[in-house]
């Protein structure tokens, strides 16, 4: 899972972004569904940085 967010990852991206990439990936290689949950609420639009 590590090595997938790791090749989803792009320079400048939203969560949302990271997201769908990491579920591109993963619909090819798994049957699992990323998620990304948090105690917080998080505005997907924002930047990811890693």
């Amino acid at each position: 899972m590590r090595l997938t967010y790791f090749a989803a990852s792009k320079p400048v991206q939203s969560y949302q972004e990271l997201l769908e990439s990491v579920e591109d990936i993963m619909k090819q290689n798994s049957q699992q569904e990323p998620l990304l949950s948090s105690s917080h609420h998080i505005d997907t639009n924002l930047r990811f940085i890693l």
